[in-house]
Parts: C-alpha cells; sequence; structure tokens
C-alpha cells in the first residue's frame, strides 16, 4: 500500500486521465483508500459545488502565493 504523497488543505493541479472531466486547480479535502495501490483523493474545486475523486497520478504540486 502506498503513501499519500498530498496532505489534506493542499492546492494541486488535476489532470484527469479522461479530459471531458476537465481539470485545473483543486483542494485536497479528504484522503481515500488506495485503488490498484494507487493513493485516491477526494478532491473541490472553488468554481465547483461539488466534490471529485482523483487517483494520485492526475494530481501535481500546486505553488500558490
Amino acid at each position: 500500500m502506498s503513501d499519500h504523497k498530498f496532505k489534506i488543505g493542499q492546492f494541486v493541479n488535476y489532470k484527469p486521465r479522461v479530459k471531458s472531466l476537465g481539470g485545473g486547480v483543486y483542494r485536497i479535502v479528504q484522503l481515500m483508500s488506495p485503488a490498484d495501490d494507487e493513493p485516491l483523493y477526494r478532491i473541490k474545486s472553488e468554481t465547483e459545488a461539488h466534490l471529485r475523486s482523483a487517483m494520485e497520478s492526475e494530481l501535481s504540486p500546486l505553488n500558490r502565493r
């Protein structure tokens, strides 16, 4: 089982494997149990009302100032 690379509250770039899902800047709101040995996250965009689930490979760090 892998450890989570990102922490709750951290902002990340979300680049989904399915391009039609969009992407952009999201905040980590929950660490989820891994699937297929890859960490999962619950993420939230500041511009959307709903939450999304994302695999760690779909996320990259965001340097926010």
